[in-house]
């Protein structure tokens, strides 16, 4: 097993390297990231089969490395170690699909715990192995999932949930979809999303926080964030130009 470790404080990262027994989980090799931008590189060249991340770290942090993981679809387990007891990061990091949160100081017990959680995980995704699916699975299966994203787009859809649901691997799903529709499955989930969203703000009077909510953002900051991305404009600003149109 290949390990990624992302922290801006070395001591942190070596007291990880120290409490997790390589031998136990067959740990071959650990890489080392001080933000999320030298984490993308480090992932992109290594392919590590689980990440450990701070939360807050400068250039870029923990929260922003998720979003880069869930838009490109990795599916490696990430488990975050943190000193942030605010709800509002903890819930967010479980929204973009983080396996387990760790409050520092670290535990051993509850470090080795969430490691073991994720090396099952690791091995429930090789169950179905993409060879498999090929032998059963038609291009129907796809166009249902495009449906239910259709339908399903207020709930809290990931990749992660949408596989397990459809019991398909992440990378098998992610790929496929993309095949089949020239799209990336959580490109497409943001785009029903924010189309739904600008009904809304054209026809409604309905505050931002709460069309937020009802497309499938908890988070009003997040959802204006990607709203912003998609369409070269704010959400405000979008309901200015067109809703008396």
């Amino acid at each position: 097993m290949k390990l990624l470790i992302i922290d801006d404080e070395k001591p942190v990262r070596d007291c990880i390297k120290l409490l997790i027994p390589k031998s136990t989980y067959k740990i071959s090799e650990i890489y080392e990231a001080e933000d999320g931008l030298e984490a993308v590189q480090l992932i992109r060249q290594y392919s590590p089969d689980l990440i450990f991340t701070d939360i807050c770290m400068p250039i870029s942090d923990g929260l922003e490395l998720m979003d880069w993981i869930v838009e490109n679809s990795v599916s490696t387990p990430v488990i975050a170690i943190s000193g942030y007891t605010d709800y509002e990061y903890i819930r967010n990091f479980f929204i973009k699909g983080g396996l387990d949160y760790i409050l520092k100081p670290i535990q051993p017990d509850k470090l080795n715990l969430a490691v073991q959680k994720a090396q099952s995980e690791i091995e429930r995704k090789k169950v179905i192995t993409p060879t498999h699916e090929e032998d059963y699975i038609t291009e129907d299966i796809f166009i249902s999932i495009k449906k239910y994203i259709d339908q399903n787009y207020s709930n809290q859809l990931n990749l992660p949930y949408i596989a397990s649901e459809f019991h398909l691997s992440e990378p098998y799903l992610s790929r496929k979809f993309k095949a089949k529709f020239d799209i990336n499955i959580i490109q497409y989930i943001k785009l029903v999303r924010i189309r739904h969203a600008k009904q809304l703000l054209m026809s409604s009077g309905k505050k931002i926080s709460e069309i937020s909510l009802l497309v499938g953002y908890d988070d009003e900051k997040y959802f204006s964030r990607v709203f912003k991305e998609m369409e070269k404009i704010s959400a405000n600003d979008y309901r200015k130009k067109f809703s008396n149109k």
